[in-house]
């Protein structure tokens, strides 16, 4: 399961993210530290420019192998600050435009139950958007190689 982390500081790195988020995995409290080992994480930055205006966004996904885990992070971290700004973090979900039900072929509605509200396609047009790949994402221990 992913994670989605919305508009990121524009100095926010990558260990930035890690370190937000391994605190997250932390315990809240224990009466002794004792750890599992390092954490690996692995997480991506991605720049959203918009091509209309040159405004730049930063936003962060997360994947996690287990999806409790990926929600109790949702929980700890939704509102929590990051170098000042408030962050907004919520489940990600895979879309894609060829499952869009307002771009059939033939220009019609798909019949049944389904009524279309909106009036308008709601999403930005004209947006590059490219991972960025300054810093190391994921930790380096014992001998284990970095997936690149």
């Amino acid at each position: 399961m992913d994670i989605f982390i919305r508009r990121l500081p524009e100095s926010v790195t990558r260990l930035d993210l890690i370190h937000f988020v391994s605190a997250a995995l932390r315990p809240q409290w224990s009466l002794f530290r004792r750890g599992d080992g390092p954490q690996q994480i692995d997480c991506e930055i991605f720049r959203v420019t918009s091509l209309d205006n040159q405004s730049a966004e930063y936003h962060g996904i997360v994947h996690f192998e287990d999806p409790t885990e990926a929600m109790a992070v949702i929980e700890r971290l939704n509102g929590r600050q990051l170098k000042g700004k408030r962050m907004e973090v919520r489940k990600y979900y895979h879309r894609s435009n060829l499952r869009d039900r307002r771009r059939q072929p033939n220009g019609q509605m798909p019949a049944g139950d389904i009524v279309e509200q909106r009036q308008a396609d709601r999403r930005r047009n004209h947006l590059q958007i490219e991972p960025l790949h300054a810093g190391i994402t994921r930790p380096h221990f014992y001998g284990q190689q970095l997936r690149t």
